[in-house]
């Protein structure tokens, strides 16, 4: 029990501890277990959302095949990789309406040709999900994201936090000294 006592004095009421020094120790113990537990929780809850959402995304566009209408224009430029142009294209959603619009293809792509489109259940194009890596990637960036924005946030709290008990211990040591200071000038006089 006296080993345990010896290593947490730090903690405990000294001759030359203050009020303010106590709490103060208590404000960093606990802005440290906010950091690390709300920030783990923050990026677990985050990460969770994102990568359930973008899965959800996968699940919910459908891949169509669309047939090419107008002939894509071939680029002026030589893009590195072949690059892409944009040609119109038609496609048949789910409930049997024929849609018309773009979409991205390989420069030069032949009329009648058949090429990847992605829409929601009404046929509308959206932009192809992203694939199961990329939504692991995204859940894992924000979790980072969040666990580090909950320790900006917890730190900047403890900061202002202690400022704020920095400015009382001032002002206490100020007293002292005026105190100090009279009895002084009364022994000194």
């Amino acid at each position: 029990m006296g080993d345990v006592r010896r290593r947490l004095r730090w903690w405990g009421r000294g001759p030359l501890t203050r009020d303010c020094d106590v709490f103060e120790g208590w404000v960093v113990l606990v802005a440290w277990i906010l950091a690390v537990l709300g920030g783990a929780l923050a990026g677990v809850l985050a990460g969770t959302a994102t990568e359930a959402s973008l899965s959800r995304q996968r699940a919910e566009r459908l891949e169509l095949s669309a047939v090419v209408v107008k002939e894509a224009p071939r680029p002026q430029i030589m893009q590195p990789g072949g690059g892409g142009t944009r040609a119109t294209v038609r496609w048949t959603a789910p409930d049997g309406i024929e849609h018309t619009g773009t979409a991205k293809v390989a420069a030069g792509t032949a009329v009648g040709a058949h090429v990847t489109v992605w829409t929601d259940r009404e046929g509308d194009r959206l932009a192809p999900p992203v694939n199961p890596a990329e939504s692991l990637f995204g859940g894992a960036m924000a979790g980072l994201l969040a666990a580090g924005g909950t320790a900006v946030v917890v730190g900047a709290g403890t900061k202002g936090v202690r400022l704020l008990v920095e400015r009382r211990r001032l002002a206490g040591w100020d007293a002292e000294w005026v105190q100090a200071d009279a009895r002084w000038r009364r022994t000194a006089g």
